[in-house]
């Protein structure tokens, strides 16, 4: 009875639903493929030393972890493939804590910290690649808890560890943190009852935590000089000089990723609660006696506020196309007022029946398509990068003597799974996002060799990505004309639904002047 009694617990249900949903998730993953692709592969170049920061488009942390990961000797596709589903887990779990302190009943907390699977981008897009986006959810999520233990006057040291924790979290894995935290601080601050209960010195002390653990990464970005002015025009695509036409293009295409980031959530609560229409409702007018906080209010306007805030700086910054990917800092707790929502007018048994079995109908589906990825290829794994067999390549590359040279791969995928099968190599990433490891001080002929990895499909850009390494484009005729006693081929068995094969091709060249190498 006291077994059948914890099941029936909702905090015991949940952790170990979570665990299952890891379990099965990685296991569909691992046996997939053993290649790492899309951002693990990038963050496996860089984990090849510790620096304050990498790329200026991406705050290090992922970077950070995986180059300590790779210390200690676990660095390789099951360690990002656990720490995903452990991070997935624990910000699920700290929804549920948050959820638990203002909803009426344990069970309807769940629910609204697992309806974050029935957003696409985390639902299905999250198992893709995610890396840093990963963080950033996990970063929300504790965050939020923190702000809500600082908003309920009784907070303390370990308040201020929480809250501090997320930040620092938040700002070393995304930009876009900042927008969250900007908008849920003047949500929170916005209202009586959280602004008359907290306490000044715990919100200090988590803010200079969060200072203390983001330093490096600060100093590394403030010498960064003109690159960083760039930035926005860079990663995002921002013109000063758009125009009006093209910034209302831009302010649709927020609207319009907003949209598909929100389904089918947003279509799924209004269906098993119409009620939820009404507008007066959904601004979260409501308003809670006693000086307490109204965290459905606050939650309301925190959404209201991000969104604002977003399309205002897409219209002033002139960028001209948003991508759901983006929109994490803004929606991603949508699910959770939704629930705040069902309670605030009195939803029914049946509606959150409804709603849990819609979130358990969404997670077996993924489930299928995920598990048919290997049988059916494309369009279930886009390009099905990870399905590359790059075993044979580092094979080649052994045999030809070469395992412990620099080796200058000429794309991303290349780059990450040589340094994870070669751990003995240093590994530079000539694309777009490039990186050059700290030059190797050994004096060994086989440390100073140095070899010239690329796909004879993307011969074309070539010149380019060997010029932004600084080196010679003029090479690009040496590797054309050595090509064909170098290449490596991999005919991956075929899809077994579609009959559709995997060609993976690679050549390599060692440069006779090592001088050459980056």
């Amino acid at each position: 009875m006291r077994v059948y009694s914890a099941f029936r617990d909702p905090a015991i249900l949940l952790a170990l639903l979570l665990a299952g949903y890891g379990l099965a998730h990685g296991a569909i993953r691992l046996t997939a493929s053993s290649a790492a692709g899309v951002d693990f592969a990038v963050e496996a170049v860089y984990s090849q030393s510790w620096r304050g920061g990498y790329d200026l488009r991406q705050p290090p942390l992922f970077a950070w972890i995986a180059h300590g990961a790779r210390e200690v000797g676990v660095l390789g596709v099951p360690f990002f493939v656990i720490l995903k589903y452990a991070c997935f887990g624990a910000t699920v779990w700290f929804l549920f804590l948050s959820a638990r302190r203002i909803m009426a009943r344990a069970d309807h907390a769940a629910i609204g910290a697992l309806s974050v699977l029935l957003l696409y981008q985390v639902g299905w897009n999250m198992h893709g690649g995610v890396t840093q986006t990963q963080l950033l959810m996990l970063a929300m999520a504790v965050t939020f808890h923190g702000v809500m233990r600082l908003a309920a006057g009784t907070a303390g040291w370990r308040t201020a560890l929480i809250f501090g924790s997320g930040v620092a979290i938040g700002l070393l894995s995304k930009f876009g943190f900042l927008l969250f935290l900007g908008a849920l601080l003047i949500a929170v601050m916005s209202d009586r009852g959280a602004r008359t209960n907290i306490r000044v010195l715990p919100l200090v002390a988590g803010l200079l935590l969060a200072a203390g653990l983001t330093a490096p990464y600060w100093l590394w970005l403030a010498g960064q000089g003109e690159a960083l002015a760039r930035l926005p025009a860079t990663a995002l695509g921002a013109d000063r000089e758009a125009s009006a036409l093209a910034r209302l293009q831009g302010a649709g295409s927020f609207l319009l990723a907003s949209f598909g980031f929100l389904m089918p959530l947003a279509a799924v609560l209004l269906f098993v609660h119409p009620r939820l229409w009404r507008a007066p409702v959904l601004l979260g007018k409501t308003s809670i006696p006693g000086g307490v906080p109204d965290w459905t209010r606050i939650l309301g306007r925190f959404l209201l506020i991000g969104a604002a805030t977003g399309v205002a700086g897409v219209l002033v910054a002139g960028i001209p196309e948003v991508r759901e990917r983006w929109l994490h800092p803004i929606w991603f707790f949508a699910g959770l007022y939704g629930a705040l929502l069902f309670e605030r007018t009195s939803a029914g048994p049946v509606a959150w029946r409804r709603m849990a079995g819609a979130i358990g109908v969404s997670v077996l589906v993924v489930l299928v398509l995920r598990a048919a990825e290997p049988l059916v290829g494309p369009p279930l794994c886009d390009r099905c990068r990870v399905m590359r067999d790059y075993d044979r390549l580092a094979e080649a590359i052994v045999e030809a003597g070469h395992d412990r040279g620099t080796l200058v791969a000429t794309h991303e995928d290349i780059a990450g799974n040589l340094t994870l099968l070669l751990p003995d190599a240093r590994v530079v990433m000539v694309h777009s996002a490039r990186h050059v490891p700290d030059p190797d001080p050994n004096t060994d002929p086989e440390r100073r060799a140095c070899v010239v990895i690329w796909r004879p499909d993307h011969v074309a850009a070539l010149p380019r990505r060997l010029r932004e390494a600084g080196m010679d484009p003029g090479l690009l005729g040496l590797l054309d004309a050595a090509a064909a006693t170098h290449i490596v081929s991999e005919v991956l068995p075929s899809f077994s639904w579609t009959g559709r094969p995997i060609v993976a091709r690679w050549a390599f060249i060692p440069l006779s002047d090592p001088s050459t190498c980056p």
